[in-house]
């Protein structure tokens, strides 16, 4: 082989190898679009981000006293890797803290469904339970 040809070859692997470290393994199920079933109305998306999953609203939402225009910020999910949670069950916190309306809420997915209580709320706010559907 010419040194050409093995250098053309170790960028090609380098490229692949790359590629597939950045791809994700595999989508987690709480990623997608979900209707707020119970606690709220509207519907909101999950989507991969660092560290966690976001949460946007994709269209007016309410959840509790809080209240969102559609592609505004609602709030996290933990990744479940970085938690010790049994499988299918998150910690979400839907809210900014400090402007009196935020909720830590421990959510268990069950097939298409998610329920949710609320754990804690700051300024012991009304809120929840929680149930989204996918949408």
């Amino acid at each position: 082989m010419t040194k050409a040809v093995i250098v053309l070859a170790a960028l090609l692997l380098s490229l692949f190898v790359g590629r597939a470290a950045a791809a994700p393994s595999a989508t987690d199920p709480i990623q997608g679009v979900w209707k707020i079933t119970r606690g709220g109305t509207g519907t909101i998306a999950v989507v991969p981000a660092k560290g966690i999953f976001a949460v946007t609203a994709k269209s007016k939402v309410r959840l509790g006293c809080l209240r969102f225009k559609t592609k505004d910020v609602v709030g996290f999910f933990e990744r479940p890797s970085r938690t010790r949670l049994p499988k299918g069950v998150y910690s979400a916190n839907f809210g900014p803290a400090g402007i009196g309306c935020n909720y830590a809420i421990r959510l268990k997915r069950t097939g298409g469904t998610f329920t949710g209580k609320v754990l804690y709320s700051e300024d012991n706010q009304p809120g929840g339970p929680f149930a989204f559907k996918r949408a």
